[in-house]
């Protein structure tokens, strides 16, 4: 089902992919909020589509495939276990 920002208000949707969200800030006279409302619509999972570097204001998203996301301790991998960032290489096998 596709619908506009004005369609979806007040209503709840498992999944929610989001187009282009520069474009809905953009173009609508309300901006931020109707972005806002696109963005609130998904009770489970959210997609966000854009075709260039995402807005400034969706900066703190991040991607599901990032182990940042999920694993803070990722982001810098070698925090944790000092000798992870520089494994020893595996023995040639004979």
């Amino acid at each position: 089902m596709v619908l506009t920002v004005k369609q979806a208000k007040g209503l709840e949707f498992d999944t929610v992919l989001v187009a282009d969200p520069e474009r809905i800030m953009t173009e609508s006279p309300r901006g931020r909020n109707d972005l806002y409302v696109a963005l609130t619509r998904a009770t489970q999972r959210l997609g966000v589509l854009h075709p260039g570097p995402p807005p400034a204001v969706l900066a703190r998203l991040r991607r599901q495939d990032d182990p940042a996301a999920t694993d803070p301790g990722a982001a810098n991998p070698g925090a944790a276990n000092p000798g992870a960032a520089n494994p020893a290489p595996a023995a040639a096998a004979g």
